[in-house]
């Protein structure tokens, strides 16, 4: 996998985790920092599944999300 850059923010509210494709190849993950340190975890792991699953190449984001979290209750 490529580097992943992660960073503690202050995000819209209802959003956890958001992720950035950076030109070099590599990913940027912004996780709230409000989020109790096991909910920051999840949104890592969360945000790391979207990577692995080159989720950046599909078009419709409400997909990716019902996919992601159908995967994340089968674990």
């Amino acid at each position: 996998m490529d580097d992943v850059y992660v960073y503690l923010a202050h995000l819209p509210p209802g959003i956890n985790e958001f992720i950035t494709e950076c030109p070099d190849g590599g990913y940027t993950v912004y996780i709230e920092e409000s989020l109790a340190h096991e909910e920051m975890q999840q949104s890592y792991i969360h945000a790391l599944e979207h990577i692995k699953r080159y989720d950046f190449q599909k078009h419709d984001v409400q997909v990716v999300e019902c996919e992601a979290h159908r995967k994340e209750r089968n674990l």
